[in-house]
């Protein structure tokens, strides 16, 4: 990851204004952005029941803050993750992937 060059930025998610995300469930989810030295910074709350509602191809770092996920690769892979754990994604297409959540999670996503 390149981080460009920038002065010492601190990041409160919690003063940001929810953004609301859509899934292919009811249940959606809501995002606080920041874009900071050319990387874009979300905390993301996804409610229980979320499914996203595309198959994604965006590089990321993600990090679960709480709660559990599946990240489902477009291959038909599935990896469960708990508060605590994370993954990482190329942006070079080669891992399509979604988030479910059955009982809701938060997450720092980096990209």
């Amino acid at each position: 990851m390149q981080i460009d060059p920038c002065a010492f930025t601190p990041l409160r998610f919690e003063t940001l204004p929810p953004q609301p995300m859509r899934g292919e469930t009811d249940a959606g989810a809501l995002y606080r952005q920041a874009d900071a030295a050319g990387i874009r910074l979300r905390v993301i709350d996804y409610a229980p029941g979320f499914l996203a509602d595309h198959w994604c191809d965006i590089g990321h770092f993600a990090y679960v803050l709480s709660g559990t996920v599946t990240i489902e690769l477009k291959d038909g892979v599935a990896h469960h993750l708990m508060a605590g754990e994370a993954f990482l994604v190329s942006s070079h297409g080669d891992a399509a992937h979604r988030v479910r959540t059955e009982q809701g999670a938060r997450l720092l996503i980096l990209d």
